[in-house]
């Protein structure tokens, strides 16, 4: 199969200005698309669609943006690494429409809630494990592992083309100990380690974010969960509606008229009736009930005797 580079990135260019407006023909410097387009390995036989190719050029093109230094192909190994992951997005395009949530349509009532152009807080951490365990074990041309990469960039694609989002950022758990475990020293205790092959795609796709255009943040010392939190009501008291998307129970405690729950892995919208509904109670008594009867999942306990029904009650009046 003959690729004619050129004349690919004229079209991606064409194709997809709402995506990329900062790139022009001016300012794409050839060689290193073309340096970086033989660094993905694309003149080989998985490739069969145009339309995939379109968009792996996208994807390299913003990869040329961001790396305007690169002037031969031997400064492009720093970033070879990173790329590979768009085998992948290729080779697995028709798995990925497969594992990917179906239409909202179904939810329409509660999409109906959420305001044009949210703000989009996306937990990445939350979705990088959920990914992990939902995806085939893909791998690259090289055997780097890249199916959590695949699942959360996939969602990410989803979440940004079905929303118009005025602001987004991507957040992530720091590395190491944060302050729940010097209050509790059992926190999260029970849970294996990080299998080796998901840790190894965490840096990846943090490059793979940052490619996007999209803020990553990572906070020392917190969790995801308690930079989106402040987020979210920082973002609220100054009248943005909001739109948090992750697979973690704990967030329902946020869910307001103005801030919504999004889980793209089950295709789950959650505004306060249907937290209502889902947990027997308001969103503003969440926490109240999960430090009653505590959480199983983080390894916190909850009163002694209490089981999930009375805290219901107690949280009710």
């Amino acid at each position: 199969m003959v690729i004619e580079v050129p004349k690919l990135i004229k079209r991606a260019i064409k194709l997809r200005p709402q995506l990329y407006p900062q790139i022009t023909e001016n300012t794409i410097n050839s060689k290193i698309a073309h340096s970086l387009f033989q660094q993905c390995d694309l003149s080989r036989n998985f490739i069969s669609h145009y339309n995939d190719i379109i968009f792996v050029i996208i994807q390299l093109l913003n990869y040329a943006q961001s790396y305007p230094q690169a002037g031969s192909c031997g400064s492009l190994h720093r970033i070879s690494s990173n790329l590979a992951i768009l085998h992948a997005k290729v080779r697995h395009q028709r798995l990925a429409m497969a594992c990917l949530p179906q239409s909202f349509s179904r939810k329409r009532n509660v999409m109906a809630q959420i305001a044009e152009n949210p703000l989009i807080l996306v937990d990445g951490s939350s979705y990088l494990y959920r990914a992990y365990h939902a995806f085939p074990p893909l791998t690259n041309s090289v055997g780097e592992p890249t199916g959590a990469m695949y699942g959360v960039l996939n969602m990410l694609r989803s979440l940004l083309l079905q929303y118009t989002p005025s602001h987004v950022a991507v957040v992530f758990d720091a590395k190491g100990k944060t302050f729940r475990d010097e209050l509790f020293a059992e926190y999260k205790s029970h849970r294996p380690p990080m299998p080796d092959d998901l840790r190894a795609q965490i840096e990846p796709l943090h490059q793979m974010v940052k490619a996007m255009g999209l803020p990553l943040l990572v906070t020392p010392g917190v969790e995801a969960d308690d930079v989106i939190g402040t987020l979210a009501l920082e973002a609220e008291k100054a009248g943005h509606a909001v739109l948090i998307s992750t697979g973690d129970k704990d967030m329902a405690q946020l869910v307001t008229p103005n801030v919504t729950l999004i889980n793209t892995m089950n295709n789950t919208i959650l505004g306060p009736q249907e937290v209502c509904d889902k947990y027997g109670i308001p969103p503003e008594l969440i926490i109240d009930f999960l430090a009653l009867m505590g959480d199983s999942s983080d390894n916190i306990p909850g009163v002694p005797g209490v089981g999930e029904k009375r805290p219901r009650r107690c949280c009710k009046g």
